[in-house]
């Protein structure tokens, strides 16, 4: 600021004796040597303007390299949380396909003598929910297997129908309610085939609700109880994200 004052001050000074001079010969020597010092603090003007100019560009030429260095590193953090979505989402089809494959070999209620349903088992209601899960229509599977849980309480279904309604409700992002049918099918139904699934997907969907703690007492269980089994490989997984994820 010291050196921009002096320059004005001299400026000013200089323009001043300019003025004085106007009244001199052309030839006089004071006129002229006013008159060369005049011109040369003009170009040093202009040669201060130029520079601060280029400084000015290169500093904004640098900002912007950062912005593009800024934008390439969120490209490539975006593009890893969908590699890791996309990953989860092939777990999640390949858990849920296999369930499914074993709900349809496995899926026959205890038969009468005469090889038919008992009339008290609500094996068509079960059968309409589960395909309307089949079929993505989740919202309206939640409602079939609810009415069918609430009519048929008793059924030999109704851990399998406990379980796809917490199924319906997960993978329309109803986490807590996922939680809450998970919860039953462990504690209402112990001996269930369900039971290692139930684990696994609470131990999801606690992971979904950033509740890490309770996520791995969930996935652990699976790993402990259920060692051999895909469950616990799918548990073991998640883990290792939830490790990841924390470091």
């Amino acid at each position: 600021m010291i050196k921009v004052a002096g320059f004005s001050l001299m400026l000013v000074a200089l323009a001043a004796l300019g003025g004085c001079a106007t009244g001199v010969q052309p030839n006089d020597p004071f006129a002229i040597k006013v008159d060369r010092l005049s011109q040369q603090v003009d170009q040093l003007s202009r040669v201060v303007k130029n520079q601060n100019q280029v400084s000015l560009g290169q500093r904004l030429d640098d900002l912007a390299g950062q912005v593009r260095d800024l934008r390439g590193q969120v490209q490539e953090l975006a593009h890893a949380v969908d590699e890791s979505n996309r990953r989860q989402r092939n777990l999640y089809q390949d858990l849920d396909s296999r369930l499914r494959a074993l709900e349809t070999a496995n899926g026959n209620a205890p038969t009468t003598a005469a090889g038919t349903m008992p009339a008290d088992d609500g094996r068509t209601a079960y059968d309409h929910a589960f395909n309307l899960l089949q079929q993505g229509n989740y919202s309206q599977a939640e409602s079939a297997f609810n009415a069918f849980l609430s009519q048929y309480p008793k059924s030999k279904l109704a851990d399998n129908a406990e379980y796809w309604l917490g199924e319906s409700r997960y993978v329309s992002r109803d986490f807590n309610g996922a939680i809450s049918a998970f919860q039953t099918v462990v504690s209402s139904y112990p001996d269930s085939q369900k039971v290692p699934g139930a684990l696994l997907k609470m131990g999801y969907s606690y992971d979904e609700l950033s509740q890490e703690d309770k996520a791995k007492q969930a996935l652990e269980q699976v790993v402990q109880k259920y060692p051999q089994s895909t469950e616990a490989r799918l548990a073991k997984d998640r883990l290792k994200q939830i490790k990841n994820k924390s470091h």
